[in-house]
């Protein structure tokens, strides 16, 4: 004697098989040019107990002749020997017909649509900043480094050294930054106020003069 819980089994084998063998039939047969299958190519489009494999289909209209080819194919399959096909095209305007187009369509040109914006805003939010970091690099490179040393020097009391650099930052929660590090070294014998004084002035003349709000005056400061 078959226990129940065998027979549940067998049922639930049974119907996976015809489900995934009804899904092979229809993306491997049904195929015609300018056609697209809006359903009945997918999981749980179709019902095992029915043995009817409803297939829906938009596009350019299929000829009754091909139709009927598929309609008889599909019980030489093996698993399919008792399914019927039966296929609806776009110009069938039956109320379930319209509901899928009107839900199902609908649905997937508003999905479509916003992925596609999220990856042209992500495209664009990433071309502008690469273009802010290239902008930023360019302004960087043509600094006259030698007037500019030599203008600090003129203008700072115990300035010993001056460098400018490049600095790619990020705080993980956004695009990096390109930031224009400034260094400088201080004479040991000016005082730690006189160097802090002399920083934030420095970097205020560099920021005017090269209009860099990205640009930061580093020294060593006590």
């Amino acid at each position: 004697v078959i226990v129940p819980s065998v027979i549940l089994f067998i049922n639930l084998l049974n119907n996976q098989i015809f489900e995934a063998k009804a899904r092979e039939y229809i993306t491997e047969t049904i195929t015609y040019d300018g056609m697209s299958i809006l359903s009945g190519n997918k999981k749980g489009d179709n019902d095992p107990k029915s043995k009817v494999i409803n297939v829906v289909l938009i596009g350019n209209l299929v000829p009754g002749n091909v139709i009927r080819k598929w309609e008889e194919g599909v019980v030489k399959v093996k698993g399919l020997e008792e399914a019927t096909l039966n296929v609806r095209q776009g110009v069938d305007q039956s109320n379930e017909l319209a509901e899928k187009l009107s839900s199902e369509v609908r649905s997937g040109i508003l999905e479509d649509l916003y992925v596609k914006n999220q990856e042209i805003l992500t495209s664009k939010d990433a071309r502008i900043s690469l273009l802010e970091d290239r902008l930023t690099s360019m302004q960087a490179s043509n600094i006259p480094f030698d007037a500019v040393r030599n203008e600090a020097k003129i203008n700072y009391d115990g300035l010993e050294r001056f460098g400018y650099s490049t600095l790619i930052t990020s705080d993980f929660t956004k695009s990096a930054d390109t930031l224009i590090v400034i260094k400088v070294q201080w004479a040991k014998e000016i005082n730690n106020n006189l160097r802090i004084k002399q920083q934030d002035k420095m970097n205020a003349w560099l920021k005017e003069r090269f209009k860099l709000d990205t640009l930061v005056v580093e020294g060593n400061v006590r």
